[in-house]
């Protein structure tokens, strides 16, 4: 929900070979493009800003965008693409009626970089819950050694219990 994901798509392969299908969200499946209707002055504006500030899309598509993957029942976990810029914005934005704890807690959420600000609105409204403060795939997953991605794995994967040791809060 933050920076574009750009055209290399090779980060998702790690995901595949786990067995798992990435989910791009549609807003997300491209580059962006300038809206189709040329008397919506209000979304090309947007589409610009979000262009100049370096976002995938403009903030409240972000926000659409993040609350249907947490309330995607065929999603397993919510894998950022990459950080960037902007996702502070977005926690005026996001529906808390719809992102409840238990909504939260279906779901493993990994990301870096500008989506600390998500981990921390999200811990906020759901104490306890596990984040993973992890790579991503437009950015990390190509270099990503296999212990990592054995561990990465093992986070998203394995039974709670087993990596409760790892998840220690800080004093």
């Amino acid at each position: 929900p933050a920076g574009r994901p750009g055209d290399d798509q090779s980060g998702l392969e790690l995901l595949r070979e786990w067995g798992l299908e990435p989910v791009v969200h549609d807003l997300f499946g491209g580059r962006i493009k300038k809206p189709t209707q040329t008397d919506d002055a209000d979304a090309s504006a947007a589409h610009f800003m979000a262009r100049c500030f370096n976002t995938c899309l403009p903030d409240e598509d972000r926000a659409r965008a993040l609350e249907a993957a947490f309330l995607d029942d065929g999603c397993d976990a919510v894998i950022c693409g990459r950080g960037g810029y902007g996702c502070m914005r977005l926690l005026d934005l996001l529906d808390w009626s719809k992102l409840t704890p238990a909504v939260l807690r279906r779901k493993r959420f990994v990301g870096f970089s500008d989506i600390t600000a998500l981990h921390l609105a999200f811990q906020t409204v759901a104490p306890g819950l596990v984040t993973l403060h992890g790579p991503m795939p437009a950015s990390c997953f190509k270099s990503i050694t296999q212990p990592d991605a054995d561990r990465l794995w093992a986070a998203l994967f394995a039974d709670a219990s087993a990596g409760a040791a790892w998840f220690a809060p800080l004093p």
